[in-house]
């Protein structure tokens, strides 16, 4: 049920925007009628969902040019799961020290108490799952479409490299009056080039900025 309000909860933002920037409302059916948010948000009760809302909320407001409430809300996301992090050279294109202060500082807020309480465990199984997906290199490494043309571990390094590059390009070439250009680029490319194992929630976070 959480899943379910969470995801209508994006629509309705989406909505909210599409009306004041006067452009179609049924756009926003590429997130809500999108099967995959169905499945993941609600049927798999993913988190992915949680943080999907106040990043979402983050990228209206930096458009809107609010970057402190944006900044607020980017870091919230990112606190949530850090995926979201991914969209931070596309949310540099207005203010970015105040942005960056704020979602800065947001993240730490919320991670200070459980660092305080935990120490490192604060990662959880972050370290553990990079490793079993392959993302430290060896020979079940992602980034699989390089894998076609490079042995292991040069498209490790050839990933990141790109990565890299694409994050560069992205936040110096962002145009401010329309952002949501760059985010699909920056979101689609990395998603691309990581080559992540589980289809639904990469997937819809790409469906989001689409």
């Amino acid at each position: 049920m959480a899943g379910l309000v969470l995801s209508l909860a994006v629509t309705m933002m989406l909505l909210g925007f599409l009306r004041r920037a006067g452009r179609p409302a049924h756009q926003a059916a590429w997130w809500a009628w999108c099967p995959l948010v169905a499945f993941e948000a609600v049927n798999g009760a993913h988190v992915d969902v949680l943080g999907a809302v106040p990043a979402t909320a983050g990228a209206l407001l930096l458009a809107g040019g609010k970057p402190l409430r944006s900044g607020v809300a980017f870091g919230a996301a990112a606190a949530t799961k850090i995926i979201p992090a991914i969209l931070a050279p596309a949310m540099l294109y207005r203010k970015p020290v105040r942005f960056t202060l704020a979602a800065s500082a947001t993240f730490l807020v919320a991670y200070v108490p459980f660092l305080a309480v935990s120490g490192a465990a604060v990662l959880g199984y972050l370290p553990g799952y990079l490793q079993e997906e392959g993302y430290t290199g060896g020979s079940s490494a992602r980034f699989s479409l390089l894998q076609l043309v490079l042995p292991s571990p040069r498209e490790l390094i050839v990933g990141l490299v790109l990565l890299l590059c694409l994050a560069v390009w992205v936040w110096r070439r962002t145009d401010p009056a329309n952002p949501w250009d760059s985010q699909v680029l920056i979101v689609g490319g990395t998603l691309l080039l990581v080559s992540p194992g589980y289809p639904g929630m990469p997937s819809c976070w790409c469906r989001l900025w689409c």
